[in-house]
């Protein structure tokens, strides 16, 4: 085999798996926002979260993980939307405390289903490539 060629697979296998990560990412971040939502409905149906609770909350059952600011601007901003700092971590740990376990669960199961569609993905980019070439 052609050194260009070996090039050209490692670049095609870098894509794939560029595109598998940012799918992968996408979803994560996607459940993320729905599952604090749900938890906004349980808890304070009357008022919006904040983006910065939300990103609190998400890097409490994540384990200080967090997602693009965009996703939660775009999720929970709204204009007049304050609470005040010093109330939102004893919030935020309760909060975590009695949904952990949900979370774990619910997690679960949806990383099994993005993992599944996330083989599919790569199955399909991969036809999609041998076939344009």
């Amino acid at each position: 085999m052609e050194k260009s060629n070996l090039k050209n697979q490692a670049e095609v296998k870098g894509w794939i798996g560029g595109q598998i990560s940012g799918y992968k990412r996408k979803q994560k971040a996607l459940f993320l926002i729905d599952f604090v939502k749900m938890i906004e409905m349980l808890e304070y149906p009357a008022f919006k979260l904040t983006s910065s609770m939300a990103k609190k909350l998400i890097a409490g059952f994540t384990e200080g993980k967090s997602i693009s600011n965009n996703y939660l601007i775009g999720s929970f901003a709204e204009a007049g939307n304050k609470a005040k700092q010093a109330n939102l971590d004893d919030l935020v740990l309760s909060l975590v405390e009695r949904h952990q376990q949900i979370y774990i669960e619910q997690w679960a199961m949806a990383k099994a289903q993005i993992d599944k569609d996330a083989i599919e993905l790569k199955a399909k980019l991969k036809q999609e490539l041998r076939e344009s070439t």
